[in-house]
């Protein structure tokens, strides 16, 4: 109800009420733990709001941006203020953002060794990844490429580059994730390179090298042979461009999303999205 009200007096607002109109959502969203399924909700009439509102919305956003610092734990008032923000960005089609998205993503940290132990912080890391994707699409294949290879970046963030390679869905999004794995299959714990495959088989394998091979160190105590039978419940759409996968590997019962490009499958997302 907070936030219609908001939408519902921003129509008769002036551009300066943009600052209180972001304050009130930043209120009634803080302590939601929800805030990434509703923000496909709430899109629609960020979208229908003046354009003198929006543009200050848009300067408003990159400034709460900025602000944040670069270790945020992946629950808590930051993370939901960084989930409000970076879904703001988005709808608003701030591409005077993406700078600070990518600058934020690439410099983040976990803030603590729990955040990134299981899947990287999809809370966090996500979060920009996904706003990034809205932004520029397929633009950002290149981008998240270097940032997926880039040792120097947080574990989290580097998986996060991989799932919006499968978020973008392309053959050039394909490719890439394709170089990064071929790369990987001489490392230890990589699974072993197969001449044929079934379409389970080949989703384990993606979501497998994801967070074990191409994110995780040898010397990490995440470090993990590939199992196959960790990964079970595979489904498969009638049209073969979409699959699902279930886990416990990541200490409870996890779903990963997968997209088809070609022969490749692509993890898309674990569990529900954040901006459409």
């Amino acid at each position: 109800e907070t936030r219609k009200e908001a939408v519902e007096l921003a129509a008769n607002r002036t551009p300066d009420d943009a600052q209180s109109l972001l304050q009130q959502w930043r209120e009634s969203k803080a302590s939601d733990q929800r805030a990434p399924q509703q923000a496909q909700a709430w899109g629609a009439e960020v979208k229908a709001l003046p354009a003198g509102v929006q543009r200050d919305l848009r300067k408003a956003v990159r400034h709460s941006l900025e602000a944040l610092p670069n270790a945020i734990g992946w629950r808590g008032w930051m993370a939901s203020e960084l989930q409000l923000i970076t879904a703001l960005a988005a709808h608003l089609h701030d591409n005077d953002a993406l700078p600070i998205l990518k600058k934020k993503l690439h410099d983040l940290q976990p803030d603590s060794e729990q955040d990134t132990f299981y899947w990287g912080s999809p809370q966090t890391a996500g979060a920009l990844a996904e706003a990034i994707v809205a932004l520029e699409g397929e633009k950002a294949v290149d981008y998240f490429a270097e940032l997926a290879g880039d040792v120097s970046c947080d574990r989290g963030s580097r998986i996060a580059a991989l799932i919006a390679l499968g978020q973008i869905g392309t053959e050039k999004s394909a490719a890439a994730f394709k170089r990064l794995r071929d790369a990987a299959y001489d490392r230890p714990n990589a699974p072993p390179r197969k001449e044929t495959y079934t379409h389970a088989e080949r989703m384990a394998e993606t979501a497998h090298m994801i967070f074990w091979v191409l994110t995780t160190d040898l010397s990490s105590p995440l470090a993990r042979p590939f199992e196959p039978k960790a990964f079970t419940g595979a489904t498969v759409s009638e049209n073969y461009g979409e699959g699902t996968l279930n886990t416990t590997m990541f200490g409870g019962w996890t779903d990963l999303h997968f997209r088809r490009v070609g022969e490749e499958w692509l993890l898309a997302r674990i569990g529900s999205t954040m901006v459409e």
